[in-house]
C-alpha cells in the first residue's frame, strides 16, 4: 500500500495501537508486513471512541473532510493480504 500511495499527499496511513503496553508487538507486526510505516500509541482508546471502533482490529477510512467513509472491524483476520489490499484500494479510489 505504501508503495502504491506513498507519493500521494492526499492519503495518509496511520496505524493506531490501542494497547499501549504492547507497542513492541505492533512494531513487529508492521515490520513483518514490510510496510515500513510507523504507528502511534493510544493507551486511552480515544481513537476507538472517536471513530466508532467496537473491536480489534478496526480499519477506518476518513475522507479529506474528516468524515468516516468506511469502517470494518474484525474482518481483517479473515482476509488474505491481497484481498485486504484490493479492498482498501477500492475504498481509497472511491473517496479520491
Amino acid at each position: 500500500m505504501a508503495q502504491t500511495y506513498g507519493r500521494d499527499s492526499s492519503i495518509i496511513f496511520l496505524f493506531v495501537n490501542v494497547k499501549g503496553d504492547n507497542h513492541e508487538l505492533a512494531a513487529e507486526f508492521l515490520s513483518q508486513k514490510g510496510s515500513g510505516l510507523s504507528f502511534v500509541v493510544d493507551p486511552n482508546n480515544k481513537a476507538i471512541v472517536d471513530y466508532g471502533g467496537n473491536g480489534l482490529p478496526t480499519r477506518v477510512v476518513i475522507d479529506r473532510h474528516g468524515k468516516v467513509r468506511f469502517r470494518n472491524t474484525g474482518l481483517l483476520f479473515e482476509m488474505g493480504d491481497q484481498e485486504q489490499e484490493n479492498e482498501l484500494i477500492a475504498m481509497l479510489e472511491l473517496i479520491k
